[in-house]
């Protein structure tokens, strides 16, 4: 798929320039020195590449004889001086510094040939007397060996041959092609000169294993070339032809650096491309690129015409992708690749001309949008003068293998494929193939004098607009360059040409946006869309969009508008030029993306990634491949009409996701893998050996999935969810409110009623992860809003509208859907299932089977069909494997139907030995209300045992009762015998006293109060200190007041035992002991009862003031200070070490991400302290409250308070931040402290306690100063410091909100004591 098009080209003519015998190219400086045949050295400098610069030139005849024959020159960087080979044995350098010319060495029998190698650290010389000399840069002799492996077996050629060497790139081996007698030999060697040999595995057919080093090869020619990036090595050889053994057919071998040949292909037939049996190539040289993409074939043919053939290998087959034919019938000397741009190629003739020719190895890009019905995405594949092309649109294959094979009758010089043509420039013609949909094809010729004239054809494009077809290319005329464009009719006639000359060359050209996205055929925009297109794209002018875009060799990018010669518009630059460019237009706005050499993706001037390979444009999303360190290539798709895609972003940088983030918007894929095309919502790959690879790409999908679901298309939706592995959560989650009015319609378009089910069972509560890719902006936020506010319980809300839509069509084969949605509702409704099973399984019953005779039905001559397709028995099967087995059984036991069980245990494939003997022992069972009573009791389901129990006879009634008090199911008591008020009093007294065991006083009073237990709850009262109750209920029993005051001791007496003095205080002051209730308000802190007493007191106040209630509250006093102390202590110590782990983690970046807030891993329960790891088990709970199923009413949740002080992690563990950072803010939180102190407070001025009050007024405020700060994490700091907007935004965000009033000071007019 992939084709090598000329993307620049560079021609230097220098007229000084006659009869060149050698060359060598220094990369670095970009400098070619040449060597005439006159002895003429030159140094010419191209590094501009648009002009040239002849830094010197030096005769170097005095030094070289004219009639010397120099083999080649090679300028080595280490010496600054250039290596002049002579045939005749002599080695010369040349100095570039002062221009001395020296020989350093000679040898007598003469030089076949000569190499350096790759690091310039080695020169190889073959004599004339076969042997191979090793010299160092000091041109000392390092080895020598023969040229052959056995030097007593060679047997030399009757004339000296030449001697060629390929090196590997790394420049530990060299590869030796010599001449022997009988053929050429080659031997690989490593820098030592040591021949490598290895093994040669026998060939599997039991033929003889051929190879080039083991004996010589008649055939074998001399140039080869080794793999840069492998083990094979080029050759060439000659085979006789099969039609006529008179006749030859040259090749291109390969083997391994062991001699051992690997396939071969065979050289074209320039003359007669229908001919392929023989051809008259000669091949003078052979070079790969740096890349071992290209391989470069230099020929002769009989007239002496010389090419260069570019060849590609994919798919293990060779495909000849452009000719390059030699200018002016001038020979070429020699080529050369370059190392820096990889696809450069350099050729030098032997008379006046320099090429420097930019080719870009590229999958042909279509001139339209692929998401168009009218597009076939037409992939062409060039081969010599053949077009291998594939309509993408119907089949996917990779080449050989192709739809059409397109005939020219010369090589390719250039093509461009649309919608539905193909256009492909050839030495005098253009030819137009355009395709219909029944993939019929029609041929156009243009003949052209342009086109004949052109030279080096590049940037070649056809575009159809309006009513017309332009084709624009660059070319040369002498020293110029143009820009041409022949404008056809829609028959194809030329009825207009422009050439205008350009000054920069052009590397990169495409069609504008508007051009690219035009769905009417020929480029047209149909007339009944064309108000909406016009609004669509942003334009009202149907030209204003005939325009390409053209980039120059600076970056810049200019709008060359059709059809209008004089009409050139600057548009903008890329940072670095591109090398492939293409442009799309979305909501009116126009997007030029570009990919440079050295892997830059640009948008604009905007850099994408560093590091892609290729891209493609594709409806609203570009799609692009990058390389990554990893095995794997990183693939990325973004949708341009979401806003919040990276790529929209202001900001120059983009920062793209990892394939760890798990966002559908990146992708691992194989290594090498190239985008070839996007078609039919799939993406085409090529990897590196040529095979394709299809992916669906989920993002694409999910866009479809929303259009589908737009148009109603649920169906058709699903289909695509199911087969792409999608959410199908998305059915619902993009439209829920739609899905739900029309779930009916929706749900009856199905083509089968497992789809349905397969709905049902994967539906979920949370919203779909990937609606957040199909949805953007403010409909992702409806959604979600929608979602928070209607659909808390999803799946009941889902399944219920399920189940209203089916059961409305009344057609019995959605039972199957409509109980899967039953079953899959929160709690599951099983039972329900069942029950309705049990209902089908008795209606089947009480009916007649029907008979069938076995014949067929004499009306119409078809099988006798049953009424009913659905019975109660397949219904079972099916819910037996939707749920639980275990619950299936045990709800079909709930049914008491225990043929109904029986089946239910045949179909979960229940052991018969487990339920055959229990059913046996419950049909013996006579009595239905013990049968039901067992099956219940042996579920454990002893409320329904209850309810069955109440059914049946006094005695029964009373197991249930005992039933009820053993297992607390005192609200299924009270339903079940509200009618029996004997049974209500007797639960409610039971009721009360299972509460007054759980220390709930309050509801049990209720409960035997409600039924005139008071003698039952005066019992509690005492329990629970309940004076006045106690008192009422002794009224109600008509109690002496002997024995009121009794009652009164018993629940002081355990009041004292729970030291709950308060209380207490307030028995005694109820007996009339006021001294000793003043003693226990004391001892409880109650103050405001403490002073109420004392004012009712008729003892001296001073005195009392002075023995019990100053020392009180002096310690109170004392005891609050000492606390405040501690919590400041506490508070100042553990900021103090938030600030060093916070000062650590910034010395230490990759510990800020370690572990979130509360994350307690396996690894950290080592670092937690002995003493706080029994205060770190806490459970969070949701609320305060909780139901009691034994009463039915809520009941307060006994806190337990977290004494923060009592908990430590050891320093120096991974979430110790988080920890303190936590800590603190709970200890901030905590403002109970300063109420009860100021209340303390009040009470001390008040007892003229004046410099305890201040003094506790002091220590408060000291502890509210030392918490009145805003405690961060470090993230939450550096977030902060990155954004200083927020500080504008936000204005208290550094601030401290405290809520609570803060600490006041200690005035006499600032209390407000009010004694009631």
């Amino acid at each position: 798929m992939r084709n090598i098009l000329l993307s620049d080209y560079y021609k230097f003519n220098i007229e000084e320039l006659a009869d060149i015998e050698a060359f060598d190219f220094e990369e670095f400086s970009y400098t070619l020195y040449i060597i005439t045949k006159s002895k003429i050295l030159y140094a010419i400098k191209i590094e501009s590449l648009e002009s040239h610069e002849i830094i010197f030139k030096t005769d170097l005849s005095n030094d070289i004889c004219d009639v010397e024959n120099v083999l080649g020159i090679k300028y080595i960087l280490e010496l600054e001086s250039v290596i002049i080979i002579q045939q005749s044995g002599e080695i010369m350098k040349f100095s570039i510094s002062d221009k001395s010319c020296e020989s350093v060495g000679c040898i007598e029998n003469g030089i076949l040939g000569f190499s350096y190698s790759p690091n310039q650290e080695q020169l190889i010389v073959a004599t004339g007397n076969h042997i191979l000399i090793s010299f160092d840069n000091n041109f000392d002799v390092s080895k020598e060996v023969h040229i052959d492996e056995d030097a007593n077996s060679f047997k030399a050629p009757s004339s000296p041959q030449p001697v060629y060497f390929a090196w590997k790139a790394d420049a530990k081996f060299f590869a030796c092609n010599f001449a022997v007698q009988g053929g050429r030999k080659s031997l690989t060697r490593s820098t030592v000169l040591e021949v490598f040999k290895s093994a040669a595995q026998s060939d599997p057919d039991g033929q003889n294993v051929v190879s080039v080093s083991e004996e010589p090869t008649e055939n074998l020619q001399g140039p080869i070339s080794w793999q840069p990036t492998g083990n094979f090595i080029a050759g060439v050889d000659k085979k006789s032809s099969k039609q006529d053994k008179t006749k030859t057919l040259t090749r291109v071998i390969f083997w391994e650096k062991n001699g051992l040949r690997h396939l071969e292909f065979n050289l074209p037939n320039l003359k007669d491309s229908l001919n392929t049996d023989s051809n008259s190539i000669e091949v003078i040289n052979l070079q790969y690129n740096k890349e071992s993409e290209i391989l470069a074939v230099h020929v002769r043919e009989e007239e002496s015409q010389e090419s260069i053939l570019l060849y590609h290998r994919s798919n293990y087959r060779w495909y000849l992708k452009k000719v390059v034919q030699c200018l002016d019938g001038i020979n070429i000397n020699g080529l050369i690749w370059c190392l820096q741009n990889s696809k450069r190629l350099v050729i030098v003739y032997e008379q006046n001309f320099i090429e420097v020719l930019d080719l870009s190895l590229v999958h042909s890009q279509n001139i339209h949008d692929t998401v168009h019905e009218n597009n076939l995405s037409l992939i062409p594949s060039v081969d010599n003068n053949k077009i291998l092309t594939t309509v993408f649109k119907k089949t996917i294959m990779p080449p050989p293998m192709s739809n059409f094979e397109l005939a020219l009758p010369n090589p390719v010089l250039g093509f461009s494929s649309g919608n539905n043509y193909i256009c492909a420039a050839c030495e005098n013609s253009f030819e137009i193939f355009t395709v219909d949909n029944n993939l019929g094809l029609k041929q156009k010729t243009i003949k052209n004098e342009i086109s004949k004239q052109s030279n080096r054809l590049r940037q070649f494009l056809m575009v159809p607009y309006e009513d017309k077809y332009s084709i624009f290319f660059v070319h040369n005329k002498g020293e110029s360059k143009f820009i041409v464009e022949i404008v056809l009719d829609s028959n194809m006639n030329v009825i207009n040409t422009f050439e205008k000359s350009i000054k920069n060359s052009l590397t990169a050209s495409c069609a504008s946006g508007y051009l690219y996205t035009q769905t009417a055929k020929g480029g047209q925009k149909s007339e009944e869309n064309g108000d909406d297109e016009e609004e669509e794209y942003g334009f009202q002018d149907k030209s204003s969009g005939n325009y390409l875009f053209i980039q120059n060799s600076k970056g810049t990018v200019f709008k060359y508008f059709l059809n209008d010669d004089s009409k050139i518009e600057k548009h903008s630059n890329f940072e670095i030029p591109a090398s492939k460019i293409q442009a799309t237009v979305l909501n009116g706005m126009e997007y030029l993306f570009g990919l440079s050499h050295n892997y830059r993706f640009m948008l604009g001037s905007k850099i994408i990634s560093s590091q892609a390979t290729s891209f493609a444009l594709y409806d609203s999303f570009v799609l692009f491949t990058q390389n990554t360190l990893g095995m794997y290539q990183c693939m990325y798709v973004y949708d341009l009409s979401d806003p919040k895609n990276p790529l929209a972003g202001l900001s120059d940088s983009v920062v793209l996701p990892t394939p760890e983030s798990k966002s559908l918007n990146v992708r691992n894929i194989e290594r090498g893998s190239i985008i070839v095309s996007v078609t039919n919502d799939k993406l085409v790959f090529q990897l590196p050996r040529g095979n394709l690879e299809t992916i669906n790409h989920r993002i694409i999908f999910l866009r479809k999935v929303k259009k589908l679901i737009d148009q109603n298309q649920y169906n058709t939706a699903f289909e695509l969810c199911r087969t792409n592995k999608l959410d199908i959560n998305v059915i619902f989650d993009i439209n829920p409110k739609k899905f739900i009015e029309n779930a009916q319609s929706i749900l009856t378009k199905f083509k089968k009623t497992d789809y349905i089910n397969l709905l049902i069972a994967q539906v979920k509560n949370e919203l779909s992860d990937e609606i957040q890719y199909c949805a953007y902006d403010e409909e992702l936020q409806e959604l979600k809003n929608y979602h928070t506010t209607h659909l808390s319980k999803k799946i009941n809300t889902f399944c219920d509208s399920i189940i209203k839509a089916l059961e409305a069509t009344k057609n019995e084969k959605y039972l199957y859907s409509q109980f899967t949605a039953h079953i899959r509702k929160e709690p599951s409704e099983l039972e329900f299932v069942l029950n309705t099973i049990k209902q089908m399984k008795d209606e089947e019953a009480e009916h007649i089977p029907e008979n069938h005779p076995p014949h067929l039905n004499p009306a119409n001559n078809k099988r006798f069909e049953h009424k009913k397709h659905v019975t109660a028995r397949s219904l079972l099967e099916y819910v037996c494997w939707l749920a639980d087995a275990e619950k299936i059984y045990e709800v079909s036991l709930g049914t008491y139907d225990l043929d109904l069980v029986a089946m239910a245990a045949q179909f979960t494939q229940k052991d018969p030995k487990e339920y055959v003997p229990y059913l046996e022992k419950l049909k013996a069972m006579t009595d239905l209300v013990e049968r039901k009573y067992l099956i219940n009791m042996d579920l454990k389901k002893y409320d329904r045992a209850v309810v069955v129990l109440s059914q049946g006879n006094a005695e029964q009634k009373k197991r249930a009762i005992t039933l009820i008090k053993q297992h607390n199911l005192f609200n299924v008591g009270l339903k079940t015998f509200k009618s029996e008020p004997q049974i209500i009093r007797e639960v409610k007294v039971y009721m009360g006293e299972y509460l007054a065991s759980k220390k709930e006083f309050q509801q049990a009073l209720l409960a035997f109060e409600s039924v005139h237990a008071f003698e039952e709850a005066l019992q509690v009262c005492k329990k629970s200190g309940e004076v006045k109750r106690a008192l009422y209920y002794a009224n109600k029993l008509k109690k002496t007041e002997e024995e009121k005051q009794a009652i009164l001791k018993e629940i002081l007496h355990e009041l004292l035992l729970n030291e709950n003095h308060s209380q207490a205080g307030k028995v005694y002051h109820q007996l009339g002991d006021n001294k000793t209730a003043l003693e226990h308000f004391v001892k409880g802190s109650d103050w405001a009862a403490c002073t109420k007493t004392l004012l009712k007191m008729e003892e001296d106040h001073d005195v009392i003031k002075a023995e019990v209630i100053v020392p009180g509250l002096e310690l109170a006093s004392n005891l609050k200070a000492n606390l405040l102390r501690q919590y400041r202590q506490t508070f100042s110590s553990k900021y103090a070490r938030l600030k060093v782990v916070q000062q650590e983690k910034k010395m230490r970046p990759q510990l800020l991400g370690e572990l979130g807030a509360g994350q307690l891993g396996n690894q950290e329960a080592d670092m937690i302290s002995d003493i706080s790891e029994s205060t770190q088990k806490t459970t969070t709970t949701h609320t305060s409250y909780t139901f009691s199923i034994t009463t039915g009413m809520r009941k307060k949740k006994d806190k337990k308070p977290k004494n923060l002080l009592k908990r430590n992690i050891k320093e120096g563990s991974p979430i110790e931040e988080e920890y303190i950072v936590d800590f603190l803010t709970e200890m901030q939180g905590q403002m109970g402290i300063f109420t009860d102190c100021k209340n303390l407070i009040q009470y001390l001025i008040y007892y003229d306690m004046i410099d305890a009050a201040e003094e506790l007024n002091r220590e408060m405020k000291l502890y509210e100063e030392e918490i009145n700060i805003k405690v961060k994490s470090l993230k939450q700091s550096l977030f902060e410091e990155q954004n200083p907007q927020l500080a504008e935004l936000y204005p208290t965000i550094k601030q401290f909100d405290n809520k609570v009033s803060k600490a006041f000071d200690v005035f006499l007019n600032n209390f407000d004591h009010v004694l009631v």
